[in-house]
């Protein structure tokens, strides 16, 4: 698994990685965590499918579930060996 901030630090990215950085991972699965719940939940898993309006959009069995960028507290690419 490899934590998108780390990505972002490795690159010698800002701090905290933009929607723009989200972006470049449409496609990929990732685990995310919310500060807050949201939905009645805090963690959230599936595949981006687009970033858009400050929202990550996942696609989590078949459903979509738009997420606020501002809420996102940490995020990991999950790997699949």
């Amino acid at each position: 698994m490899v934590n998108i901030r780390w990505r972002c630090h490795r690159r010698g990215w800002t701090d905290h990685c933009t929607l723009e950085q989200y972006a470049g991972c449409i496609g990929a699965e990732i685990k995310l965590q919310l500060r807050v719940k949201f939905e009645n939940r805090r963690n959230f898993k599936g595949v981006v499918t687009a970033v858009e309006n400050d929202e990550v959009v996942l696609t989590q069995d078949d459903e979509q579930i738009t997420l606020p960028f501002e809420l996102i507290e940490k995020a990991n690419v999950v790997s699949h060996f």
